[in-house]
């Protein structure tokens, strides 16, 4: 399986984000760009009230343009997020930011490579899919 990119490129899609919908495993993900998080940090030894900016996780914000580049849909990105599987944030009513490094760990942990089994039917995460996403299953024990 193949999706094709916004710049007219391919790429293989490898990881199953979510029990039968295929994300491409490294994803091209948009630069970091005004709109970045980050903190500042005091710096008391370049002199008095000195700081620098340092840059903090990578989020972005959920959205149509995001969810193209994912190569899944933004309702697929809130599902994995009720199971805790990925990590998102609403800091207003209308703004729900995606935390990118946990996207790609979790397309790493997907990786049919290295997890053949990530979604098998009977199988400890897919029951914590459909439980936390009100599809079925059963209370996960931890």
């Amino acid at each position: 399986m193949e999706q094709l990119n916004l710049d007219g490129t391919s790429t293989p899609m490898l990881s199953e984000a979510e029990p039968g919908i295929w994300a491409p495993s490294k994803p091209s993900l948009p630069p970091i760009d005004e709109n970045a998080l980050g903190y500042w940090v005091r710096t008391p030894a370049a002199g008095p009230n000195t700081y620098k900016l340092m840059a903090g996780s990578r989020w972005a914000k959920i959205d149509g343009k995001l969810a193209a580049i994912l190569g899944v849909s933004t309702a697929t990105i809130r599902r994995l997020a009720a199971a805790a599987f990925v990590e998102i944030r609403q800091p207003s009513p209308e703004l729900y930011l995606l935390d990118l490094d946990s996207w790609q760990r979790h397309l790493d942990a997907t990786d049919p490579a290295e997890a053949p089994d990530f979604w098998e039917p009977d199988g400890e995460n897919r029951n914590k899919y459909l439980f936390f996403n009100g599809l079925g299953g059963t209370a996960p024990e931890s």
